[in-house]
């Protein structure tokens, strides 16, 4: 029986080191990327025109997760909401700026959408690596400009389709057939389940950031270790 425990005890040691050291790897991985992006190659800048703004984000993550590892007690307790309060607020930030242009189209076919009947120029593929599914899209002419439009199927160059486009957003263009109210527009253009899953991401953010932000004001409840779920 003492055997036993004592294999259980050995386990969970080494499951609590490969989880720190891999902290550790992270917060020295964001911390190289840090000094490494604030002045990268030229062919770097020329793909990355924000590396500056992203060496300095890496490098407040890293550190704040550097002084979590280091600092115990009521100080790393603190540090470690801290990091989470930060890392909410990011993730919430880039969910609603990656969907500000969805909501955008969304808003702009719902309220100025018109059916319009364009031509096809050429076709396009575009590749989801996670799904591993590969969709071809037609390329249309909207006033000048070159727009890809899934249809279902892929309509031969030159011939005339019709989409649902606003004026002053050509990039927004579905095709016709879809119906014009929300529900509709959001899965053509982004996807229902997508949508509820940033919806509950964004709950979930929203939810943690004045929780967490608590646990940095207040500490630790007393009478606690807050040590006792450090990895």
């Amino acid at each position: 029986m003492s055997r036993a425990r004592g294999d259980e005890g050995a386990i969970g040691s080494l499951l609590r080191l490969r989880e720190r050291v891999a902290i550790w790897c992270a917060t020295l991985a964001l911390i190289g990327g840090a000094v490494f992006l604030w002045d990268p190659p030229a062919e770097v800048v020329d793909e990355i025109a924000w590396h500056r703004e992203l060496a300095l984000g890496c490098g407040v993550f890293g550190g704040l997760m550097f002084l979590a590892l280091v600092f115990r007690g009521q100080a790393g307790y603190r540090l470690r909401a801290l990091l989470l309060v930060c890392l909410a607020a990011v993730v919430a930030a880039g969910l609603l700026w990656w969907c500000q242009g969805v909501a955008q189209d969304v808003w702009a076919l719902k309220q100025r959408g018109e059916i319009r009947r364009v031509q096809v120029v050429g076709s396009s593929m575009k590749h989801n690596p996670k799904t591993k599914k590969t969709t071809q899209l037609a390329r249309v002419s909207i006033d000048g400009a070159i727009v890809s439009v899934e249809f279902g199927r892929l309509p031969r160059r030159g011939e005339w389709v019709e989409v649902l486009t606003a004026p002053d957003r050509p990039d927004a263009a579905v095709p016709a057939a879809v119906k014009k109210d929300w529900l509709a527009l959001l899965d053509a253009k982004m996807g229902i389940w997508i949508g509820l899953l940033v919806v509950f991401a964004l709950l979930f953010c929203v939810v943690s950031l004045p929780i967490n932000l608590w646990h940095v004001l207040a500490g630790a409840p007393r009478g606690t270790d807050p040590d006792a779920h450090r990895p």
